[in-house]
Formats: structure tokens, sequence, C-alpha cells
């Protein structure tokens, strides 16, 4: 860097701080594109969420359970009928582990009622049902009563699905409005960080300028005030008075200086 002026320097240190910030300012679009609602890395989070529940049946819908009760009550599947009664006795665990998960958490009211209340309610007169009636029919072989309970399962299958019916729209509707109002603050938010990275930008690049005037411009005086000493010229005085900084007081020093230099050089002539 000593190869180059002090104005040189103090451009590349400039360039080097204008390079830093658009490179901080580029990457940081690029990683809110990225990640934002709607981004690549959001929407590939929701296709894979969306695989997994189009793959597996949902825990807090009761159609897995409503087939099992289909399953259990078809003549040609005897031989498996223990294990399908073991199968919904463990779905029944399932749903309502879910069930008290999503208790605790912030739902908005239309859906927490459909969900929670409305769509729990013939759930659970669902599973009582088929525990306390159905599945004993089937084992002791009461046909009649086995199948007045599945008519009783498929009432209460078909009330607690319109309710899910109703939490899937809701939900939807729900989704829509908060994507677009994240969607709304995270372009507010861009534009709200553009603007601060250009006005930085343009503070350090004016604060620099600045600088580098200031420093040069007194670097330059101290420079002529060395120049008038190596000449002789001890008449001239630095203008000093107005900085405050370090270069105000290598002025002032020389102002000192070249005033014991000319006291000296008039003894020396008054002596000779």
């Amino acid at each position: 860097m000593t190869r180059f002026s002090l104005r040189i320097q103090l451009l590349l240190v400039t360039l080097a701080l204008a390079t830093g910030f658009l490179v901080f300012g580029v990457w940081t679009w690029h990683t809110i594109n990225q990640t934002k609602v709607g981004g690549p890395n959001y929407n590939r989070i929701v296709l894979y969420k969306d695989l997994v529940a189009d793959i597996l049946p949902p825990p807090n819908y009761i159609i897995e359970s409503y087939l099992t009760a289909l399953q259990i009550v078809d003549p040609d599947r005897v031989d498996e009928r223990a294990a399908l009664i073991g199968k919904l006795q463990q779905l029944r665990q399932d749903y309502e582990g879910r069930h008290r998960f999503w208790s605790g958490q912030q739902l908005p009211e239309g859906i927490k009622t459909r969900f929670l209340n409305d769509a729990h309610a013939p759930a659970m007169r669902f599973f009582e049902i088929a525990g306390k009636e159905f599945v004993p029919a089937v084992q002791s072989g009461d046909v009649t009563t086995a199948r007045t309970s599945l008519n009783k399962l498929a009432t209460h299958y078909a009330e607690h699905r319109k309710a899910i019916d109703d939490v899937v729209s809701l939900s939807t509707r729900e989704q829509t409005e908060v994507e677009t109002g994240t969607a709304a603050t995270t372009q507010s938010d861009l534009r709200v960080l553009l603007l601060v990275f250009v006005l930085s930008a343009t503070l350090a690049a004016a604060a620099n300028y600045f600088f580098g005037k200031s420093l040069l411009a007194g670097i330059r005086e101290a420079s002529q005030h060395l120049g008038n000493i190596a000449s002789g010229a001890l008449d001239q005085q630095a203008q000093a008075s107005e900085r405050a900084d370090e270069i105000g007081d290598l002025l002032r020093s020389l102002d000192t200086t070249t005033s014991n230099l000319r006291r000296t050089v008039g003894e020396i002539r008054a002596a000779a």
C-alpha cells in the first residue's frame, strides 16, 4: 500500500468497503428469496409435507379407523380379526394423542371449534361404540348387533367427516391469509433492508470521502509548511487553530518549531 499515494490508498479502502457492502446486500437478498414464503426452500418443505400427508392416513381423521371396522366385520378376514381389533385400539390411542397435542395449540376460534369440538365428539362416540358394542358383538358372533353397531359407526363417521371437511376449508383459507400477509411483510422488510443498505453505503462513502479530504488537506498543509522551513521562509504560519485532531496538533507543533527557529535565527543575526 505504501507504493501508492494516500489518495489512492483511501480510494482502494472505499472500493473495498463498497464491494463488501455490495456482496453482503446481494447475498442477504438471495438468502431471503430462497427462504421466504413462496420461495424455493419453502415450496420444497411444503411439497414434502404434502407428500407425507397424501401417503399416510392422518391420525386425527378416523377414516382408517372406519376402514378397519369394515375389515373386522368382513367374513373373509376372520384370520386377521384379532390383529385388526388391536389395530383399531392403537388407532384410538393415536387419535387421542394427536387431539391432546392440538388442544395445546393456538388455533383460530373457528378452526378450534370445528376441529376440537365438532369433529372430536362424533369421533369419540365412534370409538366408544366400537369398543363396547361392535367388537364384542363380532367376537361373540352376534351378527345382528354387529351390523347395528356398524351402522352407528357409519353415522358418527359421516358426522366426523363433515366437520373435518369444514376444518380443511377453514385451514386452507387461514393458510392463504397467513401466506399473503407474510409475503407482503417480507416484501416490505426487503424494501426497508434495501433502503438501510443504500443509506449505510452512502454514509460510509461520504464519511470516507470527507475524512480523506480532511486528512489530505492537513498533510498537504504540513508538507507545505515543512517546505517553507526547509527553504528558510520562517515567516509562514500553518493555519491549525480550527483543527482539534492529530493533524492540528502536528501543525501547531510546526508553528512552535517555526517560531523557535525564527527566534534562534534572529538572535544569531543580532549577535553577528
